[in-house]
């Protein structure tokens, strides 16, 4: 495994999943919708996905996701935010095996967090600190990354992405709700 690679690979998918994150929050709240309906987008930012994405993003990234797996999503933020790396390389298995993961393991973070949190709950976070603790849960879930790799990973983001207080957040919460995953999968 390239660890630059897969370096790479986690802020794609720590990029995307804060993009899912940002529009399920967007849809949670009816007045935020509101608002977006006041701004006036000149052409459709979806259509531009599709037009932007240069052919060697698309294509590397094709090569890697099943039609029915391929996400526009993911290529415009690597055309957009880590193009330069495409040549150098992602680690497009983390990608594929990760990012798709949003869905499946959001509600056991959320529900994790709220088990061992005491004067906070999943919810009242900021987005991107459920995202890390989000991207965490989901790696070591699908790619069974040793708990430490993953633990020291997450705490990394969290010092780069946020506040002093994230890495202790994360150190504390998420190797409890990892050690608990574990206890119950030794069952």
């Amino acid at each position: 495994m390239n660890i630059a690679a897969r370096i790479v690979a986690r802020k794609i998918v720590l990029t995307y999943f804060y993009e899912k994150m940002i529009a399920d929050y967007l849809v949670s709240n009816d007045h935020m919708l509101e608002e977006i309906k006041n701004i006036s987008l000149p052409t459709s930012v979806l259509s531009q996905k599709e037009e932007d994405a240069t052919p060697q993003v698309k294509s590397s990234l094709s090569a890697q996701f099943s039609a029915k797996e391929f996400d526009e999503d993911i290529t415009y933020i690597v055309k957009n935010s880590f193009e330069k790396h495409v040549e150098s390389g992602i680690d497009f298995e983390y990608i594929q095996t990760v990012g798709k993961t949003y869905d499946q393991y959001k509600d056991d973070i959320a529900a994790g967090v709220n088990k061992f949190a005491t004067s906070f709950k999943y919810e009242d976070m900021d987005l991107i600190d459920r995202v890390i603790f989000l991207l965490g849960y989901a790696e070591y879930r699908s790619l069974k990354t040793p708990k430490e790799i993953v633990m020291n990973e997450m705490v990394e983001l969290a010092k780069k992405y946020w506040d002093d207080g994230t890495p202790k957040l994360v150190n504390g919460i998420l190797h409890k709700v990892i050690a608990e995953l574990d206890e119950k999968e030794k069952k």
